[in-house]
C-alpha cells in the first residue's frame, strides 16, 4: 500500500515549481510536454513513482532544460535539408548527378531526431513541415539522374517505413522493441516485411537494393547501371 502522504508532498512541490518557474503554462500543456523531459528509454512516464516524477519535474522546470529546448533547432535544420534535397531533385540533370550518400545521411539523422523527440502523443506540431517535406520525396514518381534506380527504390522503401512508424510509434517493430528502441518496419514487397534497426541502415540498404536489382533490373542493366548491349547476328 502506497503512503497517502506522498500525494500532498508531490502536489506541494509541483505547485511550487509550477508557480515559481512557469506560471503561464496550462496544466494540460505541462502534462503533454512533460514526457520529453523524462530522459529515459521509451519516453514513458506511466510507470514512474512520485519521487521519480518529481525528479522529472525538477529537470523540466530547470533553467538548463528550458534553455536547451529553446536552442534545439534540429527540427528546423532538418526541414531545410529536406527542402534543399527536394530542390536538388527537381533541377537534377545528368551533368549534375544527385548525391544519394547525402540523402542517406539525412534519413539517418532524421530517424535519430524522431527517436529523441517523439513521445506517446506522437510528433510535435512544429515538425509537420519536416514530415511534409519527407512525403514530397516519397511521392516523387521519377528517378533522379546519377543514381542507380534500385538503390533509390530501396532508399524510398526505408523512408516509407520511417513515416509509417511515426504514425504509431508505440507499435512493436519485431521481437526486439518498438520505435523508441530504434526499430521500424520496411515493407519490401506486399506481405513481405523486415524489422530494421537504425544501426543496420547501411548494410540493409545495400542488401535491399541488391534484391531489387536482381528481381527487376538485372536483365536490362549491369550493376553499374549501364544497359546491356544486345547480341547482334553477323
Amino acid at each position: 500500500m502506497r503512503d497517502k502522504a506522498r500525494i500532498r508532498r508531490f502536489c506541494d512541490e509541483l505547485a511550487a515549481l509550477w508557480e515559481g518557474k512557469r506560471p503561464n503554462m496550462r496544466f494540460g500543456q505541462l502534462v503533454v510536454t512533460l514526457n520529453r523531459a523524462l530522459d529515459k528509454p521509451r519516453h514513458d512516464i506511466f510507470y514512474l513513482e512520485e519521487e521519480e516524477m518529481l525528479d522529472v519535474l525538477r529537470r523540466f522546470f530547470s533553467k538548463e532544460y528550458q534553455k536547451s529546448v529553446r536552442e534545439d533547432s534540429r527540427g528546423d535544420q532538418l526541414t531545410e535539408r529536406w527542402q534543399e534535397a527536394i530542390e536538388d531533385l527537381r533541377y537534377n540533370t545528368e551533368s549534375d548527378a544527385f548525391d544519394l550518400p547525402l540523402l542517406k545521411t539525412l534519413l539517418v539523422d532524421t530517424w535519430q531526431y524522431f527517436i529523441d523527440t517523439v513521445d506517446d502523443f506522437g510528433i510535435d506540431n512544429a515538425d509537420l513541415p519536416l514530415i511534409g517535406a519527407m512525403y514530397v520525396l516519397v511521392n516523387r514518381t521519377t528517378y533522379p539522374d546519377g543514381v542507380l534506380q534500385w538503390e533509390y527504390e530501396a532508399y524510398i522503401k526505408i523512408l516509407e517505413g520511417l513515416l509509417n512508424a511515426l504514425q504509431d510509434p508505440l507499435f512493436p517493430r519485431g521481437y526486439d522493441g518498438d520505435f523508441y528502441d530504434g526499430y521500424i518496419t520496411v515493407w519490401e514487397y506486399i506481405r513481405c516485411d523486415h524489422t530494421l534497426h537504425i544501426s543496420e541502415f547501411d548494410p540493409y540498404l545495400k542488401e535491399l537494393a541488391k534484391m531489387y536489382y536482381e528481381d527487376a533490373y538485372s536483365d536490362t542493366y549491369d550493376e553499374n547501371g549501364k544497359e546491356w548491349e544486345e547480341d547482334t547476328e553477323e
